[in-house]
């Protein structure tokens, strides 16, 4: 009974992400039973998945540093598309990462921050990337946060801002790796995907909204592992 009960949880984490109280209220609640949580935490780590709780929903998410968002850097380029090398994919998840700190600049379990405007997270991945680009000592702190920036810096400054298509000198190409707003929005495109953040225009300009989801894969997993602290810690002291 018990085997079955974790085997169904299981299958509805696996092919959803997430349980909830409101979604699965049956599911739900064996799940809160201490020989099922444990049970079922336990099979989780060993199939390389964070077994995390926030507001009444249960998530599946990856392990820090073994994947990200379930998708391993083969998987997420691939994901990712436009033939995506590990320069591009360095970028995407340093997007990322400003991201977070941006809605989680402390280890807090709430974000006080609503949303974040695109054209903010350009100038954020503006700011930092001309900021580390002086500082001496980058391919150390590289190699100390297992974290290539030294490529991120020297990769992003040569991008320009946008890329006009071409065929009509008045449309800007949306997605790709070939601009600047072309990588955040093939990244942002692919948290969409994920279900890790929504995206609304107001006032011509679109704004990054994060989602439960977001929350709770963020800090209950990410702020949980001492080298992805280490690297958040050293993107939200850039200035």
């Amino acid at each position: 009974m018990k085997a079955e009960k974790i085997g169904e949880v299981l299958k509805i984490l696996i092919e959803t992400g997430s349980v909830s109280l409101t979604e699965h209220p049956t599911i739900y609640k064996s799940i809160t039973e201490d020989e099922i949580y444990n049970d079922l935490n336990d099979l989780c780590n060993k199939m390389g998945l964070y077994l995390s709780h926030q507001s009444e929903v249960f998530y599946a998410s990856p392990i820090p540093l073994v994947k990200t968002f379930t998708y391993t850097n083969e998987e997420m380029k691939k994901e990712l598309g436009y033939s995506y090398n590990n320069e591009d994919l360095y970028i995407s998840l340093f997007i990322m990462a400003n991201i977070v700190t941006t809605f989680f600049p402390e280890a807090h379990s709430n974000s006080d921050k609503q949303f974040l405007k695109v054209s903010d997270l350009l100038n954020i991945m503006n700011n930092k990337t001309e900021a580390m680009s002086h500082t001496f000592n980058l391919d150390e702190i590289s190699y100390k946060t297992s974290y290539n920036f030294d490529i991120v810096v020297k990769k992003w400054l040569d991008l320009q801002t946008v890329k006009m298509d071409k065929n009509d000198s008045d449309t800007k190409k949306e997605y790709g790796k070939s601009s600047k707003m072309q990588i955040i929005n093939t990244t942002l495109k692919f948290l969409v995907e994920q279900q890790l953040i929504s995206l609304s225009d107001g006032f011509n300009e679109q704004s990054i909204y994060i989602t439960e989801r977001f929350r709770a894969t963020i800090f209950n997993a990410y702020n949980s592992s001492e080298i992805q602290s280490r690297i958040y810690d050293y993107i939200e002291s850039i200035k």
